[in-house]
């Protein structure tokens, strides 16, 4: 009786492996294809300190918006994020462009998994750690120089 739980438990586990390992071999192809199709080097962009600690930065929506990253697939990615005078919620998000305004802010364009409406996010609200889908945890300046070829400056 044990040993049939026991090959159970070998045969689960070695599918996981492999749909683990489907799953990273997938992003890796994905990471790659972005980056080759991203032109130029790696752009160095300042971002605005932020102007109180527990809220993000006023949004600059009188001037025009810079894009720094554009893709139409989408990336996927998962951070926490704060919200004004609320607690960090976990979002699982499409990520389809970055954009900068004239005060200096920078946002991340996208859609969360579940919905198809657009959001927009401040980077100074984002937790410094973001998780891809393959269960690798990056920082989010190392994923945005990565995919995106934008290394953010904090002044």
């Amino acid at each position: 009786m044990y040993w049939i739980i026991g090959v159970v438990v070998v045969v689960v586990l070695a599918v996981n492996s492999w749909w683990r390992r489907s799953i990273a071999r997938n992003y890796e192809q994905l990471i790659e294809e972005i980056t080759q199709r991203r032109s130029g080097g790696i752009v160095e962009v300042t971002v605005a300190p932020r102007k109180r600690k527990k809220y993000v930065n006023p949004r600059n929506t009188s001037s025009a918006h810079t894009v720094l990253w554009f893709t139409d697939e989408g990336f996927p990615i998962d951070f926490s994020y704060t919200k004004k005078r609320e607690h960090a919620e976990n979002i699982r998000f499409i990520l389809t462009a970055v954009v900068q305004d004239a005060s200096g802010n920078v946002y991340l364009y996208g859609h969360a998994r579940n919905s198809k409406g657009e959001q927009a996010i401040d980077v100074t609200a984002i937790a410094p750690r973001v998780k891809l889908p393959m269960y690798k945890v990056l920082s989010l300046s190392e994923l945005l120089e990565t995919v995106c070829g934008i290394r953010l400056r904090y002044t």
